[in-house]
């Protein structure tokens, strides 16, 4: 099962590369420099979260969205041993893509477009889990 989740996961990554023209979102080397005004939290902290590993997806009715959700070699182990309390520098990233029906099986749905990426970062120096959102449509 996990394999197939992988290979679901490098699949849908894949066809969002090709399909989407927003490169810092697909390729890790040119994450932009954006801070968050409200915690200043950087997007380049969750540079290489293409190999962090998936803990669950879903897929949201409300927005027409599926989601993976992934986390870190920290925050994956945490989860795995059930730890109530996350480690320092754990990291848990979602991405949201639009779906669409699929050309050749219209009984089912691909991935379309990124909508938004939300990550949050366990950091111990402001006492809290700092979450952003970045919306993209």
């Amino acid at each position: 099962m996990k394999i197939v989740r992988s290979v679901l996961f490098a699949a849908v990554l894949a066809s969002v590369s090709f399909a989407q023209s927003d490169v810092y979102l697909t390729n890790n080397s040119n994450l932009p420099d954006l801070k968050m005004p409200e915690n200043n939290l950087a997007f380049k902290e969750i540079e290489g979260y293409q190999n962090y590993k998936i803990i669950a997806t879903h897929f949201r009715t409300d927005k027409n969205e599926i989601r993976y959700i992934l986390a870190n070699p920290l925050a994956y182990n945490a989860l795995r041993n059930h730890e109530k309390i996350m480690p320092e520098g754990s990291k848990v990233v979602k991405i949201g893509w639009s779906v669409k029906k699929m050309p050749k099986w219209p009984g089912a749905l691909e991935a379309d477009k990124i909508q938004r990426v939300e990550y949050m970062i366990k950091n111990r120096a402001t006492c809290r889990l700092q979450k952003t959102t970045y919306n993209l449509s």
